[in-house]
Parts: structure tokens; sequence; C-alpha cells
């Protein structure tokens, strides 16, 4: 995310992914961004959609179980067409080593249409993260990358990249397209499976698709 030139994240904290956080507003951060904690999850998200929208890259992170939290904003994120690249990152906990349960919330990239990306080792969390902000603002979508408690918690040699240049201006313009009531609910939903087809032909392209049932 620092790589990516992240400049916002926003959390309210919870294991397997609060140390996430903590590193990001680390002060040996060569260009640590806003670090913000939330009172909870919706308003975490909110935020980082905010600045999104105001053409920067932002990060919002949580736990599983609290995805519920932050599900009202997150099924209607894609229908504002990001600006800045936008990544939820989300620690799940198979084995519920720090959680009340296994819970697993991926069925919500169903329900949100928001991509969703599994890395399978801390390297491929580390360029598919830098990646995501990358992916999300080609298709003006929201990126989430599902990370167990075994890499959250794990150790392994990672080979980092370089800084991308750092010089973008904040300008938020208010839209009539951000207000999701009525038909213009429906006008942005449909805009929103058009480029939800786009991004995957893309994935299929990048070597990353797999499909979970239809759609």
């Amino acid at each position: 995310a620092i790589e990516a030139g992240v400049g916002f994240v926003a959390t309210y904290p919870g294991s397997p992914i609060t140390e996430t956080f903590e590193l990001l507003q680390s002060s040996h951060n060569p260009r640590p961004p806003i670090c913000r904690l939330s009172l909870n999850e919706h308003l975490a998200f909110h935020q980082a959609i905010g600045y999104s929208l105001a053409g920067g890259r932002s990060m919002v992170t949580m736990k599983h179980v609290v995805f519920n939290v932050a599900s009202d904003p997150a099924h209607y994120a894609g229908y504002l067409a990001a600006r800045g690249g936008m990544v939820v990152a989300v620690g799940t906990d198979p084995g519920a080593l720090c959680s009340t349960g296994e819970y697993d919330f991926r069925f919500y990239a169903l329900h949100t249409h928001l991509p969703l990306l599994e890395p399978a080792s801390a390297q491929e969390a580390h360029d598919l993260a830098r990646q995501a902000f990358n992916w999300s603002e080609e298709d003006r979508l929201p990126y989430v990358i599902a990370i167990p408690a075994g890499l959250c918690y794990g150790i392994e040699d990672v080979i980092a990249g370089n800084l991308e240049p750092s010089d973008r201006v904040l300008k938020f313009d208010p839209s009539p397209d951000y207000t999701n009531v009525g038909a213009r609910a429906v006008v942005n939903h449909q805009r929103l499976l058009e480029r939800v087809q786009q991004a995957a032909t893309k994935a299929l392209q990048r070597g990353l698709f797999k499909s979970y049932g239809t759609g």
C-alpha cells in the first residue's frame, strides 16, 4: 500500500489484521499516509470512499466478522465509481484463532459486486495489494483482499518494489450520481454491472479470475 501511494487509511481494529494499520501508521514509513481510527467499520468504509472520490488512494482494514457492520456502504460503494484506488483489506480467521467463529464473509462479493482477491502467500498479498490500487482506478471499483490469519501472523521474505510518485491533487466534486435513490440508483446499478463485466474480462487477462457461481 505504501509503495502504491496510499494516502489515507481507516480502521476499527480487530485481530488478525490490527497490526496492518499499525504498520501503515508507523513513523518508519518513508511516506506515511493519513491514518484514522474510526468509531466502527461503517464509518471507516465511508471515510475511505470519500478520500477515493476526491482522487486519492485509500484503504480500509477490518476483520471478517465485522464486514457486516460495513455492509451498507459496501453495497453501494461500486455504484459511486471510485476515482482514486480503494482497497478493503479483510483479515479472515480459519480455525477461529482470534475470533468468535470462522465466519466466511466472501459471499458479500456477490452482493456488492466488488472484486475479491485471495492471496496464498505473503508475496502474493504484497503484489496483489499493490496492483489492486491500479486495478481499482482502472475498473472504477473498490477491490477487496481476503487475508487469512495464517498470512497475517506469518513471517515470510517478500521482494519489495519502488515507491510510486505521489503528486496527486485532491479535489472533491459533488455529483448527483453520488445520491443513490430511486431512478438514479437504478441507472448507477446498471453502470456498475457494466463495469463489473468489463473487470471480469480484464481479470481473465490478468490470470486472476475465479468464479463462485454465475455472474
